[in-house]
């Protein structure tokens, strides 16, 4: 096995061919299912297209090749009218003996034929059910069944996987190809549809099991130390270095993608998330995060890269550039990327007039003045992610003797980039509210907007301030587990459905997982565990099913859940290292490196606050306490600060000295009102910060305490994003009283 293509000589042309077969008998996108090959009579079965196209798409069915030879023969012919299959619907083949079994996908048929018989003789061919399966096993993929009755029933197969609780969350459906054709074994034919093995017998009737339970793995193997996880990294990072600059990743995944590239301009529209990594924003958040976990010499030639290629002036300048174009760079794949892969090179091709750049745009593929209508309802000129990166970027970079010079001189060149976030009720508003992953975007942006303002020496902008109320506001607010989207094709917004593992924890940043941590915990616990059943393979990239037409799931899922369980669940180490599968790309999976990151950070400390926010009455007291946790192999010690007290009536308390040798343990923080009688706010909220440092990291926390009479309860405070704190206590500007977001 060599794993080149097979060629031979044609005996009437004399020249190199191929086997006679298309790529055909897929959905999309991936492999083919593989052929047969009875050992009856040396024949090798498979799909292949071979009829002109019927309404939109070529058709064919099975045909037989003997090796070495330019013909090929009709085998199969389907039952009704055409009798062939569409070129992209899978077909799967298994043999036994002198039979051939198939199926069509969606679990539209299944049946088989005899080839010892003539084709078109009688007997030759069968089929054990024809667009009918539920009427033979009724219920047969109840598993399938998201409580959407007239989905369910739907004949053509648009079922999603939902698992034993009608979930609306499932991502993979029955187009993919991971078909199962039947098996015949002793006096019965196996096929496993919908989730369930069903047993045809020469008897017919049959009965309904229960349930098989789910069994736990009995053992599991030894986890990567820290320290491999380390090498790993490092060999990703530099394979990055050796490459130089990478364009973006290619992946295709199936008819989802056009949803994802900025060419619609209605609801249909993801936002441009499928040109993978094509802002440079993204290369230099997640380099910059890895720079902790890196030997000192990668550490400075990162540095160097990041400053080369992506820094203020550079080809691929965080400042400037929104796509970084397909037509530089080096490839982060192993294969080799069709031609069609680059819009642009095909005046008519996918998307048109929205396509991707060849070269470094300034605008997102998809954008527009807004005094002429807006065309795809994310963002107007610029990637507000871009003003997250700056931050890091500057205050990576700046001049210690001068601090303010960088982070002024980036700020001046881009701040008049920064856009509004969108009125409540507007349509773009209801637009990203179906799109918390956008959301995310905005968020990130503001703060880096406010952040670099800050390290250049200006005033807070009140404007961007409140428009990151807003945006996390709309965040906080609006948090559920389960998708907007419902139903199937005909209305192609059923695509979003490929998202619905992904759409909450897609682009976290450190910032927005903390404030979820704190806000909405148990829902992304409840979210997390749901989608965890159904879509266990959520930390395989490039698995092999998703919804609707396509072979392969898109790449979101893996770094968006297993980034969720790290930073905003707050997982060990031992359980987050069991999911790191392998990078999606041969080079440059951001992806990959941001899940080794945080995998990494786990392995170091936990800092955590029990519990973030309390409320009392004026003059009342609240208690917390501090928890200090050790990796595995941490063996620094841990040096904790409590942030002084912001009020002179507050007064605030520790029972620790503040330093933690392994394994870690916790202080109790006491916070004391000190009004006797109702002064003339109406209420105050302070907030504490925590700190802890050891081996090189930091960690942050913060405690809050609203102080207030009873014209204010718990559970309204508790409300995710019902109060908007005037700033981030990790930067020490609280005020220690303020008004009501």
């Amino acid at each position: 096995m060599t794993g080149e293509e097979y060629t031979f000589t044609d005996p009437t042309t004399g020249r190199q061919t191929y086997a006679p077969f298309t790529w055909s008998g897929v959905t999309q996108s991936g492999p083919k299912y593989p052929p047969v090959i009875n050992g009856i009579d040396g024949v090798y079965y498979q799909q292949t297209a071979y009829e002109g196209y019927h309404y939109w798409v070529t058709r064919g069915s099975a045909v037989g090749w003997k090796f070495g030879t330019p013909y090929i023969s009709m085998v199969a012919q389907q039952s009704g009218n055409p009798d062939t299959t569409a070129s992209d619907e899978p077909t799967a083949y298994s043999s036994g003996g002198r039979l051939v079994y198939f199926v069509l996908c969606c679990d539209r048929e299944g049946g088989g034929f005899d080839v010892t018989i003539p084709l078109g003789q009688p007997d030759r061919q069968w089929n054990y059910w024809g667009y009918g399966l539920n009427s033979i096993a009724p219920d047969y993929q109840l598993m399938y069944h998201d409580g959407d009755d007239s989905l369910y029933s739907n004949i053509d197969g648009w079922q999603i996987y939902s698992g034993p609780n009608f979930s609306k969350n499932g991502v993979y459906a029955k187009h993919g190809s991971t078909q199962s054709p039947p098996i015949p074994y002793g006096d019965k034919l196996y096929v496993l549809k919908g989730n369930a093995i069903i047993a045809f017998g020469p008897n017919g009737g049959g009965t309904q099991l229960s349930l098989v339970t789910t069994v736990p793995a009995e053992s599991a193997p030894t986890p990567l130390s820290p320290t491999e996880l380390q090498q790993r990294l490092e060999t990703e990072i530099q394979k990055m270095l050796d490459a130089g600059h990478l364009r973006p990743g290619y992946h295709a995944a199936g008819f989802v993608d056009q949803y994802g590239e900025g060419q619609k301009t209605d609801d249909r529209e993801f936002g441009e998330i499928f040109d993978y990594f094509q802002n440079p924003s993204d290369t230099v958040v997640t380099l910059i995060q890895a720079l902790p976990y890196l030997s000192p010499g990668l550490h400075a030639e990162v540095k160097t890269y990041v400053q080369t290629y992506y820094g203020p002036g550079a080809d691929y300048d965080i400042t400037r550039i929104a796509h970084i174009g397909w037509g530089t760079g080096a490839p982060r794949e192993a294969f080799v990327v069709p031609p069609d892969a680059y819009y642009p090179t095909n005046p008519y091709g996918i998307g048109a007039p929205y396509k991707s750049p060849l070269d470094p745009s300034e605008e997102p593929i998809c954008g527009g003045d807004p005094a002429n209508g807006y065309a795809c309802g994310y963002w107007f000129w610029f990637p507000p992610f871009n003003f997250y990166a700056a931050w890091k970027y500057a205050d990576l970079f700046k001049d210690p003797a001068n601090p303010t010079a960088l982070p002024r001189a980036i700020f001046d060149s881009m701040s008049d980039k920064v856009e509004a976030f969108p009125d409540i009720g507007s349509d773009r508003y209801t637009f990203l509210s179906r799109r918390p992953y956008l959301v995310h975007l905005y968020i990130a942006g503001y703060e880096g907007y406010l952040e670099l303002q800050r390290l250049a020496g200006y005033p807070e902008d009140p404007d961007v301030r409140n428009w990151y109320n807003q945006a996390m506001d709309l965040r906080m607010n609006n948090f559920s587990k389960d998708t907007p989207f419902e139903g199937g094709p005909p209305d192609m917004r059923f695509y979003h459905r490929s998202l619905s593992v992904a759409r909450n924890f897609m682009f976290l940043t450190p910032e927005i997982a903390d404030y979820m941590h704190t806000h909405l915990q148990p829902q992304v616990q409840q979210a997390i565990d749901e989608y965890t059943e159904v879509a266990p393979y959520w930390f395989v990239s490039k698995f092999d099913n998703s919804v609707g037409e396509g072979t392969l799931q898109h790449l979101y899922d893996y770094p968006a859940l297993f980034q969720a369980k790290a930073y905003i669940l707050g997982e060990p180490y031992d359980e987050l290292v069991k999911y790191l599968g392998a990078p999606a790309f041969a080079r440059g999976d951001l992806f990959y490196i941001q899940n080794l990151v945080a995998a990494l950070l786990a392995s170091r400390f936990s800092l955590d606050v029990v519990p973030p926010i309390q409320g009392v009455d004026f003059g009342g007291v609240a208690t917390y306490t501090i928890q200090i946790v050790h990796g595995p192999v941490f063996t620094e010690t841990i040096t904790l600060e409590v942030g002084a007290s912001p009020s002179p009536d507050l007064v605030v308390d520790v029972d620790s000295p503040g330093v933690f040798p392994p394994p870690g343990g916790q202080a109790v923080v006491t916070l004391t009102d000190l009004h006797t009688e109702s002064p003339p706010e109406s209420f105050y909220w302070y907030t504490i910060p925590i700190t802890a440092t050891g081996g090189g990291i930091i960690q942050t926390a913060t405690i809050g305490l609203l102080v207030t009479d009873n014209r204010f309860y718990l559970p309204t405070i508790l409300k995710a994003g019902s109060l908007h704190f005037p700033a981030s206590p990790e930067r020490g500007d609280g005020t220690g009283q303020g008004e009501p977001g």
